[in-house]
């Protein structure tokens, strides 16, 4: 069933239920969660401090190299937040700067600055437990005991019994469990979705985004999807079309990731409302020497918050059809 458009141009779920940004919090808690802390220690060399917004799970790093400071905040050393300019404001109130200063690559360093080099920690807060793989397995083993959770990953998301074991997905009595890892296999998050409309997958408290899922890429020889939102990416891992996403969404990616898809054709294919984010992101591999373009959704006919898992699961494509058309997509880019 298509999704709609909830009141005020919020998403709405597939059970018709708009997402609420920042969750049901109200301002006076979002600026509780948001208070500074101070650290101790000064920045150290090759040090990376954690730059978080609880209200709205944005989540960004600085890095000191050879005394000179380097942002990653969003994409291109700019500050991008769901929930736009209430936590713009927050942050540039925590560090004594204006909030456009922080969208401005040129002074968004100088306003981090001072908040370096005094050590104080905009939002911040101790990286949430990591489970034991104990508890890891033990999540895998009650998911086949939960019918309700069991019946939305395999009916409404569409994921097959292989792929719910390759990729670990448990249930941890409240909501069901992705754990996330590097590619030598040391867990370093666990993503959580609960039941019910509305559901977003939210990280541990603290622990920054990740690329999802790096076996992909030991698969992918000749070309990978970059896609939004990790089920895009489960979806099409099972059917064999290699795929990662960014835990943080479409409007954010590490520089770092970008090398590991090199030497490969890059197809960007993000939901159809954020096809602008994926035209820019396709831009900017491209500027990195990658040959990437976007695969726009919007071009076979889709629209609104359409996207991979309704292209292959709701409307039933199958991975040949939408190969051709990804396929399509790369070929109408090189005759532009």
């Amino acid at each position: 069933m298509p999704q709609r458009e909830g009141p005020a141009g919020g998403r709405a779920s597939r059970r018709g239920r708009p997402r609420q940004a920042g969750g049901a919090r109200g301002p006076a808690e979002r600026e509780r969660s948001n208070r500074s802390s101070v650290h101790p220690a000064p920045l150290l060399a090759g040090e990376k401090r954690l730059f978080y917004c609880r209200a709205c799970d944005h989540e960004a790093d600085v890095v000191l190299r050879e005394g000179e400071l380097k942002a990653n905040i969003g994409s291109c050393n700019r500050v991008r937040c769901p929930s736009g300019n209430e936590c713009l404001a927050l942050i540039a109130k925590q560090l004594g700067c204006r909030p456009k200063d922080l969208l401005d690559p040129k002074t968004v360093l100088g306003c981090l600055e001072p908040w370096l080099r005094n050590s104080v920690r905009v939002a911040g807060r101790m990286p949430g437990r990591l489970p034991s793989e104990g508890e890891i397995a033990d999540w895998r083993e009650a998911l086949h005991k939960r019918t309700a959770a069991l019946w939305y990953l395999t009916e409404q998301r569409g994921l097959l019994p292989e792929a719910l074991e390759r990729y670990e997905l448990g249930w941890n009595g409240q909501e069901i469990t992705l754990p996330i890892r590097e590619a030598d296999g040391t867990l370093v998050n666990v993503r959580r979705r609960v039941l019910g409309p509305g559901g977003t997958f939210k990280g541990l408290a603290g622990r920054s985004s990740q690329l999802f899922p790096l076996s992909a890429l030991v698969q992918a020889r000749s070309y990978v999807g970059v896609c939004e939102g990790e089920f895009d990416a489960l979806v099409l891992n099972q059917h064999g079309f290699p795929a990662v996403t960014s835990t943080a969404g479409a409007g954010h990616w590490k520089p770092e990731w970008t090398p590991l898809l090199a030497g490969r054709c890059v197809a960007v294919t993000y939901d159809v409302d954020a096809e602008d984010k994926a035209e820019q992101r396709a831009a900017e591999f491209v500027e990195a020497g990658l040959d990437a373009f976007p695969a726009r959704l919007s071009l076979a006919g889709f629209r609104d918050h359409d996207d991979v898992s309704d292209v292959l699961v709701r409307d039933g494509w199958t991975i040949t059809q939408f190969r051709q058309f990804v396929g399509k997509c790369w070929r109408n880019r090189r005759a532009a």
